[in-house]
Protein backbone atom coordinates (compact mmCIF):
# COMPACT_ATOMS: atom_id res chain seq x y z
CA UNK A 1 0.00 0.00 0.00
CA UNK A 2 1.31 3.42 -0.24
CA UNK A 3 1.51 6.17 2.18
CA UNK A 4 -1.72 7.56 1.84
CA UNK A 5 -3.49 4.26 2.00
CA UNK A 6 -1.36 3.53 5.08
CA UNK A 7 -2.85 6.89 6.58
CA UNK A 8 -6.59 6.05 5.83
CA UNK A 9 -5.98 2.48 7.27
CA UNK A 10 -4.29 3.48 10.42
CA UNK A 11 -7.07 6.22 10.68
CA UNK A 12 -10.06 3.94 10.12
CA UNK A 13 -8.44 1.52 12.59
CA UNK A 14 -8.30 4.57 15.19
CA UNK A 15 -12.04 5.78 14.13
CA UNK A 16 -12.93 2.16 15.22
CA UNK A 17 -11.57 1.95 18.38
CA UNK A 18 -12.68 5.33 19.18
CA UNK A 19 -16.26 4.47 18.73
CA UNK A 20 -15.40 1.15 20.73
CA UNK A 21 -14.25 2.79 23.73
CA UNK A 22 -17.12 5.49 23.60
CA UNK A 23 -19.54 2.66 23.70
CA UNK A 24 -17.93 0.94 26.42
CA UNK A 25 -17.33 4.30 28.56
CA UNK A 26 -21.12 4.71 28.43
CA UNK A 27 -21.16 1.55 31.08
CA UNK A 28 -17.78 2.66 33.11
CA UNK A 29 -16.17 -0.54 31.20
CA UNK A 30 -12.64 1.24 30.24
CA UNK A 31 -9.68 0.63 32.21
CA UNK A 32 -7.43 3.52 32.42
CA UNK A 33 -5.07 1.58 31.09
CA UNK A 34 -6.61 1.27 27.49
CA UNK A 35 -7.51 4.85 27.56
CA UNK A 36 -3.65 5.37 28.27
CA UNK A 37 -2.53 2.90 25.54
CA UNK A 38 -5.20 4.22 22.91
CA UNK A 39 -4.39 7.74 23.56
CA UNK A 40 -0.78 6.75 23.26
CA UNK A 41 -1.40 5.25 19.74
CA UNK A 42 -3.39 8.78 18.95
CA UNK A 43 -0.08 10.40 19.53
CA UNK A 44 2.02 8.99 17.12
CA UNK A 45 -0.29 8.40 14.84
CA UNK A 46 0.31 11.93 14.45
CA UNK A 47 3.81 10.96 12.47
CA UNK A 48 1.41 9.61 9.70
CA UNK A 49 -1.30 12.03 9.21
CA UNK A 50 -0.33 15.02 7.48
CA UNK A 51 -2.35 18.47 8.31
CA UNK A 52 -5.47 18.68 7.23
CA UNK A 53 -9.39 17.81 8.56
CA UNK A 54 -7.74 14.14 9.39
CA UNK A 55 -5.38 15.40 11.67
CA UNK A 56 -7.82 17.67 13.03
CA UNK A 57 -9.88 14.62 14.06
CA UNK A 58 -6.92 12.95 15.51
CA UNK A 59 -6.59 16.32 17.52
CA UNK A 60 -9.96 16.01 18.87
CA UNK A 61 -10.25 12.30 20.14
CA UNK A 62 -6.81 13.31 21.56
CA UNK A 63 -8.08 16.18 23.93
CA UNK A 64 -11.29 14.12 24.52
CA UNK A 65 -9.84 10.82 25.95
CA UNK A 66 -7.18 12.98 27.98
CA UNK A 67 -9.59 14.80 29.36
CA UNK A 68 -11.56 12.15 29.96
CA UNK A 69 -8.86 10.36 32.08
CA UNK A 70 -7.54 13.48 33.72
CA UNK A 71 -11.87 14.31 35.32
CA UNK A 72 -11.41 10.43 36.27
CA UNK A 73 -8.07 11.09 38.13
CA UNK A 74 -9.34 14.19 39.69
CA UNK A 75 -5.62 15.81 38.82
CA UNK A 76 -5.08 18.90 37.20
CA UNK A 77 -4.09 18.87 33.58
CA UNK A 78 -0.15 20.02 33.71
CA UNK A 79 0.94 19.02 29.97
CA UNK A 80 -1.33 18.37 27.07
CA UNK A 81 -0.29 15.49 25.26
CA UNK A 82 0.98 16.83 21.29
CA UNK A 83 0.45 14.91 18.23
CA UNK A 84 3.46 13.68 17.05
CA UNK A 85 4.96 15.82 14.20
CA UNK A 86 4.56 14.69 10.48
CA UNK A 87 7.28 13.54 8.93
CA UNK A 88 6.74 14.68 4.90
CA UNK A 89 8.55 17.49 4.47
CA UNK A 90 5.99 19.05 2.00
CA UNK A 91 2.64 18.08 3.69
CA UNK A 92 -0.07 17.39 0.94
CA UNK A 93 -2.34 19.16 2.86
CA UNK A 94 -0.94 22.31 3.77
CA UNK A 95 -2.99 24.84 5.64
CA UNK A 96 -1.44 28.47 6.34
CA UNK A 97 1.08 29.11 9.56
CA UNK A 98 -0.60 29.48 12.37
CA UNK A 99 -3.52 27.81 11.50
CA UNK A 100 -3.05 24.16 13.03
CA UNK A 101 -1.63 26.59 16.66
CA UNK A 102 -4.90 28.24 16.49
CA UNK A 103 -7.46 25.27 16.09
CA UNK A 104 -4.91 23.80 19.43
CA UNK A 105 -5.69 26.79 21.18
CA UNK A 106 -9.69 26.71 21.18
CA UNK A 107 -9.26 22.80 21.47
CA UNK A 108 -7.38 22.98 24.30
CA UNK A 109 -9.70 25.80 26.22
CA UNK A 110 -12.39 23.17 25.29
CA UNK A 111 -10.73 20.22 26.82
CA UNK A 112 -9.65 22.41 29.95
CA UNK A 113 -13.50 23.60 30.37
CA UNK A 114 -14.66 20.22 29.63
CA UNK A 115 -12.41 18.90 32.39
CA UNK A 116 -13.50 21.26 34.80
CA UNK A 117 -17.35 20.34 33.81
CA UNK A 118 -16.60 16.24 34.34
CA UNK A 119 -15.25 17.72 37.74
CA UNK A 120 -18.29 19.56 38.98
CA UNK A 121 -20.11 16.50 38.04
CA UNK A 122 -18.41 14.54 39.90
CA UNK A 123 -18.13 16.65 43.06
CA UNK A 124 -19.81 16.09 46.26
CA UNK A 125 -22.99 18.52 46.37
CA UNK A 126 -21.46 20.75 49.03
CA UNK A 127 -18.73 21.22 46.90
CA UNK A 128 -20.20 21.39 43.64
CA UNK A 129 -20.70 25.43 43.88
CA UNK A 130 -16.91 26.16 43.43
CA UNK A 131 -16.83 25.03 40.13
CA UNK A 132 -19.37 26.91 38.73
CA UNK A 133 -18.19 29.77 36.26
CA UNK A 134 -18.68 33.60 36.03
CA UNK A 135 -17.91 36.79 34.54
CA UNK A 136 -15.68 36.56 31.51
CA UNK A 137 -14.64 32.43 32.33
CA UNK A 138 -18.63 31.49 31.61
CA UNK A 139 -19.04 34.42 28.87
CA UNK A 140 -15.71 32.20 27.32
CA UNK A 141 -17.15 28.55 28.38
CA UNK A 142 -20.79 29.59 26.13
CA UNK A 143 -19.01 29.73 23.34
CA UNK A 144 -17.93 26.31 23.43
CA UNK A 145 -21.55 24.77 24.27
CA UNK A 146 -22.01 22.70 21.02
CA UNK A 147 -18.53 20.92 20.99
CA UNK A 148 -19.31 18.94 24.77
CA UNK A 149 -22.10 18.35 26.87
CA UNK A 150 -20.81 18.23 29.79
CA UNK A 151 -19.76 21.91 29.31
CA UNK A 152 -23.37 22.73 27.66
CA UNK A 153 -24.63 21.63 31.44
CA UNK A 154 -21.97 23.68 33.27
CA UNK A 155 -22.66 26.55 31.27
CA UNK A 156 -26.76 26.10 32.01
CA UNK A 157 -25.79 25.33 36.14
CA UNK A 158 -23.40 28.77 36.11
CA UNK A 159 -26.00 30.89 34.63
CA UNK A 160 -28.51 29.87 37.40
CA UNK A 161 -26.52 30.43 39.80
CA UNK A 162 -25.85 34.12 38.51
CA UNK A 163 -29.42 34.25 38.29
CA UNK A 164 -29.99 33.17 41.67
CA UNK A 165 -27.18 35.73 42.91
CA UNK A 166 -29.17 38.29 41.24
CA UNK A 167 -32.30 37.58 43.13
CA UNK A 168 -30.80 37.53 46.08
CA UNK A 169 -28.88 41.15 45.71
CA UNK A 170 -32.41 41.90 44.68
CA UNK A 171 -33.60 41.15 47.84
CA UNK A 172 -31.17 41.96 49.64
CA UNK A 173 -31.94 45.63 47.73
CA UNK A 174 -35.08 45.47 48.77
CA UNK A 175 -34.82 44.41 52.46
CA UNK A 176 -32.08 47.53 53.04
CA UNK A 177 -34.55 49.71 51.25
CA UNK A 178 -37.26 48.82 54.12
CA UNK A 179 -35.17 49.22 56.53
CA UNK A 180 -34.17 52.48 55.74
CA UNK A 181 -37.79 53.25 55.46
CA UNK A 182 -38.64 52.06 58.48
CA UNK A 183 -35.61 53.97 59.99
CA UNK A 184 -37.32 57.14 58.37
CA UNK A 185 -40.56 56.24 59.93
CA UNK A 186 -38.95 56.35 62.85
CA UNK A 187 -36.97 59.32 62.75
CA UNK A 188 -40.39 61.09 62.19
CA UNK A 189 -41.60 60.13 64.79
CA UNK A 190 -38.49 61.24 66.74
CA UNK A 191 -38.69 64.07 65.15
CA UNK A 192 -42.70 64.98 66.18
CA UNK A 193 -42.12 63.56 69.85
CA UNK A 194 -38.96 65.59 70.79
CA UNK A 195 -39.25 68.56 68.55
CA UNK A 196 -37.24 70.86 71.52
CA UNK A 197 -34.60 68.41 71.78
CA UNK A 198 -31.17 68.79 69.49
CA UNK A 199 -31.43 66.08 67.78
CA UNK A 200 -34.66 67.45 66.69
CA UNK A 201 -32.72 70.85 65.36
CA UNK A 202 -30.46 68.28 63.25
CA UNK A 203 -33.14 66.30 61.59
CA UNK A 204 -35.07 69.64 61.49
CA UNK A 205 -32.40 70.88 59.54
CA UNK A 206 -31.69 67.97 57.56
CA UNK A 207 -35.34 67.52 56.63
CA UNK A 208 -34.71 71.70 55.22
CA UNK A 209 -31.43 70.81 53.45
CA UNK A 210 -33.75 68.04 51.38
CA UNK A 211 -36.28 70.54 50.48
CA UNK A 212 -33.66 72.89 49.29
CA UNK A 213 -32.43 70.09 47.12
CA UNK A 214 -35.82 69.08 46.42
CA UNK A 215 -36.29 72.75 44.75
CA UNK A 216 -33.16 73.16 43.38
CA UNK A 217 -33.82 69.82 41.16
CA UNK A 218 -37.31 71.66 40.36
CA UNK A 219 -35.52 74.70 39.11
CA UNK A 220 -33.40 72.98 37.07
CA UNK A 221 -36.44 71.03 35.30
CA UNK A 222 -37.82 74.63 34.90
CA UNK A 223 -34.69 75.97 33.52
CA UNK A 224 -34.04 73.43 30.75
CA UNK A 225 -37.38 73.76 29.80
CA UNK A 226 -36.64 77.39 29.37
CA UNK A 227 -33.68 76.40 27.45
CA UNK A 228 -35.41 74.16 25.29
CA UNK A 229 -37.98 76.95 24.70
CA UNK A 230 -35.16 79.58 23.62
CA UNK A 231 -33.61 77.10 21.63
CA UNK A 232 -37.18 76.46 19.80
CA UNK A 233 -37.43 80.44 19.36
CA UNK A 234 -33.75 80.85 17.99
CA UNK A 235 -34.23 77.97 15.80
CA UNK A 236 -37.34 79.69 14.02
CA UNK A 237 -36.89 81.46 11.09
CA UNK A 238 -40.16 82.70 8.23
CA UNK A 239 -39.00 80.05 5.92
CA UNK A 240 -39.26 77.59 8.56
CA UNK A 241 -41.27 76.68 11.35
CA UNK A 242 -40.93 72.94 12.28
CA UNK A 243 -39.06 73.28 15.27
CA UNK A 244 -42.23 75.15 16.89
CA UNK A 245 -44.24 71.93 15.46
CA UNK A 246 -42.16 69.45 16.79
CA UNK A 247 -42.21 71.50 20.28
CA UNK A 248 -45.78 71.57 20.75
CA UNK A 249 -46.24 68.24 19.34
CA UNK A 250 -43.75 66.62 21.67
CA UNK A 251 -45.35 68.81 24.90
CA UNK A 252 -48.71 69.35 24.91
CA UNK A 253 -51.99 67.45 22.56
CA UNK A 254 -51.37 69.97 19.82
CA UNK A 255 -53.97 70.11 16.86
CA UNK A 256 -52.23 69.56 13.77
CA UNK A 257 -55.34 71.92 11.43
CA UNK A 258 -54.25 75.00 13.42
CA UNK A 259 -50.15 73.99 13.49
CA UNK A 260 -50.36 73.63 9.89
CA UNK A 261 -51.67 77.26 9.77
CA UNK A 262 -49.08 78.63 11.83
CA UNK A 263 -47.36 81.69 10.30
CA UNK A 264 -44.08 83.19 11.39
CA UNK A 265 -43.21 87.29 10.65
CA UNK A 266 -40.13 88.97 11.30
CA UNK A 267 -39.02 90.49 14.63
CA UNK A 268 -36.92 92.65 16.04
CA UNK A 269 -33.82 91.17 17.93
CA UNK A 270 -34.64 90.66 21.59
CA UNK A 271 -31.48 91.51 24.31
CA UNK A 272 -29.98 88.56 25.92
CA UNK A 273 -30.56 90.68 29.35
CA UNK A 274 -33.80 91.86 30.51
CA UNK A 275 -35.00 95.10 28.95
CA UNK A 276 -35.29 97.09 32.39
CA UNK A 277 -31.45 97.24 33.01
CA UNK A 278 -28.96 98.99 30.64
CA UNK A 279 -25.78 96.34 30.35
CA UNK A 280 -22.55 97.56 29.47
CA UNK A 281 -19.05 95.22 28.92
CA UNK A 282 -16.63 96.85 30.83
CA UNK A 283 -13.81 95.77 28.26
CA UNK A 284 -11.10 96.84 30.93
CA UNK A 285 -11.87 93.45 32.22
CA UNK A 286 -11.01 91.95 28.74
CA UNK A 287 -7.24 90.70 29.27
CA UNK A 288 -8.56 89.31 32.73
CA UNK A 289 -11.07 87.48 31.44
CA UNK A 290 -9.17 85.38 28.81
CA UNK A 291 -7.01 83.82 31.54
CA UNK A 292 -10.31 82.02 32.50
CA UNK A 293 -10.52 79.98 29.26
CA UNK A 294 -11.88 80.19 26.12
CA UNK A 295 -16.07 79.46 24.39
CA UNK A 296 -15.90 79.03 21.14
CA UNK A 297 -19.10 79.18 18.67
CA UNK A 298 -20.25 81.39 15.81
CA UNK A 299 -21.50 84.89 15.09
CA UNK A 300 -23.26 86.67 12.44
CA UNK A 301 -20.69 89.82 11.16
CA UNK A 302 -23.30 91.61 8.96
CA UNK A 303 -22.66 91.97 5.10
CA UNK A 304 -19.92 93.84 3.46
CA UNK A 305 -21.98 96.70 3.08
CA UNK A 306 -22.70 96.79 7.03
CA UNK A 307 -20.13 95.44 9.03
CA UNK A 308 -21.34 94.76 12.73
CA UNK A 309 -17.86 95.61 13.88
CA UNK A 310 -15.10 98.56 13.93
CA UNK A 311 -11.85 98.46 11.67
CA UNK A 312 -13.83 99.49 8.21
CA UNK A 313 -12.96 95.65 6.69
CA UNK A 314 -15.48 93.93 4.89
CA UNK A 315 -16.67 90.63 7.06
CA UNK A 316 -16.32 88.60 3.72
CA UNK A 317 -12.47 89.50 4.09
CA UNK A 318 -11.81 88.43 7.84
CA UNK A 319 -9.13 85.45 7.87
CA UNK A 320 -9.01 83.17 10.61
CA UNK A 321 -6.44 83.63 13.37
CA UNK A 322 -7.62 87.38 12.92
CA UNK A 323 -9.03 89.46 15.79
CA UNK A 324 -12.19 92.06 15.33
CA UNK A 325 -13.88 94.33 18.25
CA UNK A 326 -17.73 94.37 17.86
CA UNK A 327 -19.08 97.49 17.62
CA UNK A 328 -21.11 99.37 20.02
CA UNK A 329 -24.79 99.03 18.22
CA UNK A 330 -25.57 95.65 20.60
CA UNK A 331 -24.40 92.43 22.03
CA UNK A 332 -24.31 89.68 18.80
CA UNK A 333 -25.61 86.09 20.39
CA UNK A 334 -23.28 83.32 19.77
CA UNK A 335 -24.45 80.22 18.01
CA UNK A 336 -23.49 76.56 18.37
CA UNK A 337 -23.20 76.08 14.38
CA UNK A 338 -23.60 77.90 11.45
CA UNK A 339 -27.31 78.58 10.09
CA UNK A 340 -28.94 76.13 8.10
CA UNK A 341 -27.84 76.55 4.76
CA UNK A 342 -31.21 76.05 3.01
CA UNK A 343 -33.82 77.54 5.78
CA UNK A 344 -31.16 79.96 7.35
CA UNK A 345 -32.89 78.58 10.99
CA UNK A 346 -30.45 79.81 13.55
CA UNK A 347 -29.05 76.96 15.72
CA UNK A 348 -29.04 77.50 19.54
CA UNK A 349 -27.60 80.33 21.43
CA UNK A 350 -24.71 79.16 23.79
CA UNK A 351 -23.64 82.47 25.03
CA UNK A 352 -23.56 86.21 23.96
CA UNK A 353 -20.85 88.31 22.62
CA UNK A 354 -21.19 92.06 24.60
CA UNK A 355 -20.77 95.45 22.74
CA UNK A 356 -17.08 96.54 22.27
CA UNK A 357 -15.56 92.82 22.79
CA UNK A 358 -12.68 91.54 20.91
CA UNK A 359 -12.86 88.20 19.40
CA UNK A 360 -10.95 85.87 17.47
CA UNK A 361 -11.75 84.27 13.94
CA UNK A 362 -11.06 80.31 14.43
CA UNK A 363 -12.30 79.72 10.40
CA UNK A 364 -13.06 81.01 7.10
CA UNK A 365 -16.77 82.98 6.92
CA UNK A 366 -19.47 81.66 5.24
CA UNK A 367 -21.97 83.93 3.50
CA UNK A 368 -25.87 83.77 3.06
CA UNK A 369 -27.53 85.46 0.63
CA UNK A 370 -30.45 86.67 2.37
CA UNK A 371 -33.97 89.03 0.80
CA UNK A 372 -34.34 92.65 3.06
CA UNK A 373 -37.94 93.47 3.86
CA UNK A 374 -37.24 96.14 0.78
CA UNK A 375 -36.60 93.09 -1.50
CA UNK A 376 -32.86 93.38 -1.84
CA UNK A 377 -30.48 90.23 -1.67
CA UNK A 378 -27.87 90.73 0.85
CA UNK A 379 -25.13 88.59 1.16
CA UNK A 380 -25.04 87.79 5.42
CA UNK A 381 -21.76 86.56 6.74
CA UNK A 382 -21.31 84.53 9.52
CA UNK A 383 -17.66 83.07 10.92
CA UNK A 384 -16.62 80.84 13.85
CA UNK A 385 -14.81 82.57 16.59
CA UNK A 386 -13.29 82.04 19.95
CA UNK A 387 -14.00 84.38 22.63
CA UNK A 388 -13.80 84.51 26.57
CA UNK A 389 -15.76 81.45 28.54
CA UNK A 390 -17.62 84.25 30.74
CA UNK A 391 -19.35 84.88 27.30
CA UNK A 392 -20.69 81.76 27.08
CA UNK A 393 -21.63 81.92 31.42
CA UNK A 394 -24.95 82.87 32.35
CA UNK A 395 -25.77 84.13 35.90
CA UNK A 396 -29.53 83.64 37.41
CA UNK A 397 -30.10 85.61 40.61
CA UNK A 398 -32.56 84.92 43.13
CA UNK A 399 -33.20 87.72 45.65
CA UNK A 400 -35.09 88.20 49.13
CA UNK A 401 -36.58 91.77 49.66
CA UNK A 402 -38.84 94.17 47.85
CA UNK A 403 -36.32 96.33 46.23
CA UNK A 404 -36.14 94.91 42.67
CA UNK A 405 -33.74 98.22 41.66
CA UNK A 406 -31.04 96.46 43.83
CA UNK A 407 -31.27 93.19 42.23
CA UNK A 408 -30.99 95.34 38.81
CA UNK A 409 -27.92 96.49 39.94
CA UNK A 410 -26.41 93.37 40.43
CA UNK A 411 -27.63 92.55 37.28
CA UNK A 412 -26.06 95.32 35.63
CA UNK A 413 -22.81 95.03 37.50
CA UNK A 414 -22.95 91.03 36.09
CA UNK A 415 -23.10 92.26 32.57
CA UNK A 416 -20.37 94.04 32.97
CA UNK A 417 -18.23 91.13 32.97
CA UNK A 418 -19.89 89.75 29.50
CA UNK A 419 -22.10 87.13 31.73
CA UNK A 420 -26.18 86.71 30.40
CA UNK A 421 -27.93 88.14 33.07
CA UNK A 422 -31.59 86.82 32.42
CA UNK A 423 -34.41 88.59 34.06
CA UNK A 424 -34.21 88.14 38.62
CA UNK A 425 -36.51 86.21 40.59
CA UNK A 426 -37.61 87.40 44.08
CA UNK A 427 -37.92 84.32 46.20
CA UNK A 428 -38.52 83.88 49.85
CA UNK A 429 -35.45 81.24 49.59
CA UNK A 430 -33.30 83.46 49.33
CA UNK A 431 -33.80 84.70 52.73
CA UNK A 432 -30.77 85.22 54.55
CA UNK A 433 -28.51 83.58 51.85
CA UNK A 434 -25.46 85.77 50.08
CA UNK A 435 -23.70 83.38 48.51
CA UNK A 436 -22.93 82.21 44.40
CA UNK A 437 -22.87 78.52 43.11
CA UNK A 438 -21.04 76.74 40.43
CA UNK A 439 -21.78 72.91 39.30
CA UNK A 440 -18.32 72.53 37.14
CA UNK A 441 -15.04 72.68 38.14
CA UNK A 442 -14.30 74.84 35.30
CA UNK A 443 -17.07 77.32 36.33
CA UNK A 444 -15.07 77.99 39.77
CA UNK A 445 -12.79 80.68 38.84
CA UNK A 446 -15.87 82.81 36.93
CA UNK A 447 -18.17 82.42 40.17
CA UNK A 448 -14.95 83.93 42.25
CA UNK A 449 -14.64 86.92 39.78
CA UNK A 450 -18.15 87.60 40.16
CA UNK A 451 -18.19 87.18 43.79
CA UNK A 452 -14.86 89.63 43.84
CA UNK A 453 -16.80 91.89 41.22
CA UNK A 454 -20.37 92.32 43.26
CA UNK A 455 -19.17 92.25 46.75
CA UNK A 456 -18.85 95.95 48.56
CA UNK A 457 -19.04 98.65 47.39
CA UNK A 458 -21.97 97.15 44.92
CA UNK A 459 -23.78 95.89 48.12
CA UNK A 460 -23.37 95.58 51.37
CA UNK A 461 -23.30 91.66 51.77
CA UNK A 462 -19.89 89.65 51.45
CA UNK A 463 -20.57 87.29 48.96
CA UNK A 464 -19.36 83.96 49.27
CA UNK A 465 -18.73 80.84 46.46
CA UNK A 466 -20.25 77.40 47.24
CA UNK A 467 -18.81 74.29 45.62
CA UNK A 468 -21.99 72.04 44.10
CA UNK A 469 -19.55 70.11 41.66
CA UNK A 470 -21.34 66.99 43.54
CA UNK A 471 -25.12 67.77 43.30
CA UNK A 472 -26.84 65.44 41.17
CA UNK A 473 -29.16 66.94 38.50
CA UNK A 474 -26.75 69.48 37.53
CA UNK A 475 -27.51 72.37 35.20
CA UNK A 476 -25.43 73.02 31.68
CA UNK A 477 -21.54 74.00 32.10
CA UNK A 478 -21.79 77.41 32.53
CA UNK A 479 -24.20 78.04 34.51
CA UNK A 480 -24.47 79.94 37.85
CA UNK A 481 -26.60 81.05 40.83
CA UNK A 482 -26.59 83.86 42.60
CA UNK A 483 -28.96 83.87 45.98
CA UNK A 484 -28.92 86.89 48.40
CA UNK A 485 -30.59 88.66 50.78
CA UNK A 486 -31.27 92.12 49.65
CA UNK A 487 -32.74 93.25 52.82
CA UNK A 488 -30.67 95.61 55.06
CA UNK A 489 -28.05 96.04 52.27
Amino acid sequence: MNPTADEDAGLAELARRNQELLSRAGTDDVPDSDLERFIADITGAGARCAPGPARDSLRNMLYFWTSELTARSGASESSLPKLAAYRESSPPHARPSGGEDENATRTRQILQIAALARQWKTAPDDKRRGYLLADEALETARGFVDDDPDIRDLVRASDDSEKNKSSRRRLYVSIVASVFIALAMFAIFIHREALHSKREAEYAFQEAQNAMSYYLRLENVKREFKAEVERVVDGLSEDNIDPLRKFLEKNGSANIELMNRLTLGPAPAASPNSSTVSLKFDTSLEKELRGFGQCNGYIWLGSDSDPRFVGGQKPSEVKPGQSITVDARDWLALRSAFPDNKTYALNSQIGTVPAGATVTINGDPKGYIRTTKGGAMVNQIWAPVSVPSMFCATVFVQYFGDDPAKADALAAAIGATGAQAPPREKLASAKGLSEIRYFFDADRKLAEFIAKRLNPPVQARTISVKDLTDFPNKPKPGTLELWIDLTGS
